[in-house]
């Protein structure tokens, strides 16, 4: 009699495991890039416990917690398959690490926790039903990794690589049966493909066609850019530095797509660090694309993503579990904790990444205390799985002097594979910042308040840049104090509709040139399209620095160069939003008092700017570095995971009552489905997102808890908001709660 790996689908037909492992072996080995024999193994294993007694009656609801996965990490490891063992075994309660796998082999009933039962203490009976189900498991000629020795970033690359291939073809194939009929399985129709040729002309045609609003000047750089990166490259790893206006967004999608083209590419993935990039980029390359191809060639994937669940005529939110489009745009926390994780649901898509064109927009916000670990990954990936590695910003962090750090390291260079010399595309690119240059900047020593309060207040038009929300708070305060009219205070405590209303008065103004004074914080320096004739902004990054210089003359319709001044408000550690922040702010003050000013047009400052920055926070001397490194030397899968975050202190979300309808919405909470009881979400957090903020994660001790009311229980750290939210302010929390 067939044992079942799942019970009947809605024409009442259960799946068989000999059916369920051959498919997911087979749909596995297709999908893997390297290792498909390997792949296979761990495909055709892991659901070898479902062969157990006891889990044909879990499936009959006769019993719970039983564990099926075991018997097939036990067996994948014993055939000297260690990864593949990892990755059957993980495939439900994640990757563990090596030594686990070891233990899995001499002593797996130690492992068993939460009072779970294998289906079968006997493996070896497991083993032989599965054969004489007609399965026979072959180890491969060449293993992976044969002992993990050494132990470095590339194997446990390698390991998440099967590890997708495995639960990815696991999920779909485990999908085609639920929603199958009586004439079988029902695989999910595939996305459509690049096709770059058909793609980059599109996009030839949408820039000819493309209004040319800007100077003569501004227009010859960006066609000499645009022919920078449409010349024809071998695979490997790149840097573009361009001054902001030079038209990155358009050359670098051209790049991507003649790139593609040339070498037989599968997919484009654009990584940006904030999501108001990602809407203005993702509507623009729609504008592109949408008309010929339909709406799901190009996917956003990041934390507020909304697709509908079941429109048969829409499945991004299906091609979104793993990143089955021609064109993804996802967010920096997505893509680099995805490369570093440890669960099924992250790593289900990358296998996807291989084969592509891969292109990081705004780089420098990558914490630079995570850049060895990080550029040593991509130059893997690069070399190994035929991708392209493009790094993309006007201030050019130069990460690729950490070169010499990851070939002496063997965790990091991967047997010699890994050095990480990317490519400059533009050659000649201080001629273009000069050319491009919008701003004169006065560089002060010092903070005077009560001077820069009285500045603007007599500028019709300026905005002031602090580095942190109290210190712009406060400034606000007092300039209202003066009497000054036409106040705007912007910071990520007002909301998303609050800031859209302030923006859009804020825009209208400047056009009209009516007066408008602008107190932020540094939320307006990436994505906010303003142009203020001056500028002040705090000590900071120089690459805050230089991000903030794009609000000023921004469209180069001043007859003369816009006014930015620069003012220190000190080294305080109260007075930036991290120690990482102070840090960098230091070697801005450094390389100021050197040169007694700064050119910030100036390509070779960046250099040594970053040069400092890398020097002295980008090596083996910070905790949260040190924890992710010793986790990769102990081939840790939970341990990296845990402590690779692109965002490193806990966050959480706020529902303010800024908007009474939507906030009257939002309370109500949607209902649990019929069958299973479970509610769906998806709706409910696109109707909450515009009244959101996020702040730290208060204290267990703190009386803000005492403003805050839990949504529900089913999503963890989401609240309504009962306490103060301010007209002028937004949320009104103490200052260790706010962001930035």
């Amino acid at each position: 009699m067939s044992k079942n790996a799942h019970s009947a689908n809605k024409a009442g037909i259960p799946q068989t495991v000999k059916d369920h492992l051959q498919s997911v072996a087979s749909i596995a080995r297709d999908f893997a890039y390297w290792h498909k024999d390997e792949t296979y193994l761990a495909g055709l294993l892991h659901d070898l416990g479902k062969y157990g007694d006891l889990f044909q009656l879990r499936l009959q609801g006769k019993t719970e917690k039983i564990d099926h996965w075991s018997a097939g990490g036990n067996y994948a490891a014993r055939y000297g398959c260690y990864a593949a063992g990892m990755v059957a075994y993980g495939h439900h309660v994640g990757l563990k690490s090596f030594d686990h796998i070891m233990e899995l082999m001499t002593r797996p009933v130690d492992l068993l926790s939460d009072g779970r039962r294998y289906s079968d203490n006997d493996f070896p009976k497991l083993l032989k039903e599965m054969k004489q189900d007609g399965l026979k498991p072959v180890k491969p000629e060449h293993p992976s990794r044969v002992n993990f020795d050494p132990k470095t970033i590339g194997s446990m690359l390698d390991t998440r690589m099967m590890f997708s291939c495995v639960t990815d073809a696991d999920f779909l194939d485990t999908e085609a049966h639920a929603i199958g009929g009586i004439d079988g399985k029902h695989y999910r129709k595939q996305n459509i493909l690049l096709q770059p040729d058909v793609a980059f002309k599109l996009l030839c045609d949408f820039r000819d066609a493309k209004p040319k609003t800007a100077s003569h000047e501004m227009n010859e750089i960006r066609e000499r850019l645009w022919n920078c990166c449409v010349a024809d490259y071998p695979v490997g790893t790149y840097k573009i530095g361009a001054p902001t206006g030079s038209g990155k967004t358009l050359s670098m999608l051209g790049f991507a797509l003649n790139h593609a083209r040339q070498h037989n590419m599968s997919r484009i993935i654009m990584v940006v660090p904030y999501l108001s990039i990602i809407e203005q980029t993702a509507a623009e390359y729609r504008r592109i694309f949408s008309e010929h191809f339909g709406i799901e060639y190009l996917l956003e994937h990041h934390s507020l993503t909304d697709y509908a669940k079941n429109d048969r005529h829409d499945n991004r939110y299906v091609y979104a579990q793993n990143w089955d489009a021609p064109i993804i745009i996802t967010t920096n926390v997505q893509f680099f904790e995805s490369m570093f994780a440890d669960k099924s649901s992250r790593c289900r898509k990358l296998h996807n990444i291989a084969n592509s064109v891969i292109l990081f927009d705004e780089i420098q916000s990558l914490p630079v205390g995570l850049a060895l670990p990080t550029i040593s990954a991509l130059d893997y990936l690069s070399k190994k799985y035929h991708s392209t590695i493009v790094f993309s910003t006007a201030t050019q962090p130069n990460m690729w002097r950490l070169g010499n750090k990851i070939e002496n390291d063997m965790t990091l260079n991967c047997d010699g594979m890994v050095c990480w010399k990317p490519i400059e595309i533009v050659a000649d690119k201080k001629s273009m910042f000069d050319h491009l240059r919008r701003v004169k900047v006065e560089w002060l020593d010092s903070y005077d308040q009560n001077k820069l309060l009285t500045e603007i207040e007599q500028n019709k038009q300026s905005a002031i840049i602090f580095n942190t929300k109290k210190m712009a708070i406060d400034f606000t305060e007092k300039l209202i104090a003066r009497g000054v009219n036409d106040v705007y205070h912007f910071s990520t405590n007002i909301c998303p509709a609050h800031r859209s209303i302030k923006l859009a008065e804020i825009r209208e103004r400047l056009l009209a040139n009516l007066p408008v004074r602008l107190v932020a914080t540094q939320c307006i320096e990436a994505g906010v399209d303003v142009d203020f004739p001056t500028l002040y902004r705090a000590m900071a990054p120089l690459d805050a620095i230089i991000q903030s210089a794009g609000r000023c003359n921004r469209n180069g319709k001043l007859q003369q160069l816009g006014r930015m001044v620069v003012f220190d408000t000190g080294s305080s550690q109260n007075l930036y939003p991290d120690v990482d922040y102070l840090k960098s702010t230091s070697f801005t003050r450094l390389l100021f008092r050197k040169y007694d000013g700064l050119d910030i047009d100036d390509p070779s400052i960046f250099d040594e700017y970053y040069d400092m920055v890398i020097r002295y926070c980008g090596g083996f001397d910070n905790n949260r570095l040190e924890d992710v490194m010793n986790g990769i030397r102990a081939c840790d899968f939970e341990v990296v995971a845990e402590h690779y975050r692109i965002i490193d202190q806990a966050t959480i979300s706020v529902i303010v009552n800024y908007d009474e309808k939507l906030f009257k919405n939002a309370n109500v909470l949607p209902q649990p489905d019929m069958k299973t009881g479970k509610r769906s979400w998806r709706q409910w957090f696109k109707t909450v997102r515009p009244i959101t903020c996020q702040i730290f994660q208060p204290k267990p001790s703190s009386p803000s808890w005492d403003n805050m009311t839990a949504v529900h229980k089913d999503i963890d750290n989401w609240y309504f908001w009962n306490g103060q939210y301010s007209e002028i302010y937004g949320l009104v929390v103490p200052p260790e709660l706010m962001i930035g």
